[in-house]
């Protein structure tokens, strides 16, 4: 793993959650700009357009973990301290304030606040796909 300069001093400095945890909420916005059709692409800072909120990303973030580490996606948040919503509004404007992220005039950690139960989101609702991927097809000749 590359560790992200910036990244690594605010999980330094801030105490709380570890690095890994910063750099999983900065790839689900990408994730979730991009499932949304709001991928900047190389534009710095992303304009309206590209602006997501505090709910969509979240629920983008669920849908990432869910994606990334299956059904032990609540046990990797838990380990990173992410217990509720307000813990991924936290890091996201920790990584605003660092000016890795940036916000519009209507931000606001309350938007994250209490936006649904994280531990059940991550746990619930899993769909289990059956669809032939490169790696599901060794052992065939």
């Amino acid at each position: 793993m590359k560790y992200q300069p910036a990244i690594l001093e605010i999980a330094q400095k801030g105490g709380r959650y570890p690095y890994e945890a910063y750099d999983f909420i900065e790839e689900a916005l990408k994730f979730t700009q991009k499932r949304l059709g709001r991928d900047p692409g190389d534009v710095t800072p992303p304009d309206a357009r590209h602006h997501i909120s505090g709910p969509e990303l979240a629920v983008g973030a669920v849908e990432y973990a869910k994606q990334e580490f299956g059904m032990l996606a609540n046990a990797v948040f838990r380990h990173w301290k992410l217990t509720c919503t307000d813990d991924i509004g936290e890091i996201v404007f920790h990584l605003i304030d660092a000016g890795i992220l940036y916000k519009n005039e209507n931000d606001s950690r309350d938007h994250f606040h209490q936006l649904f139960d994280l531990e059940h989101a991550l746990t619930e609702d899993f769909a289990i796909s059956l669809a032939e991927t490169p790696w599901s097809k060794r052992g065939t000749r």
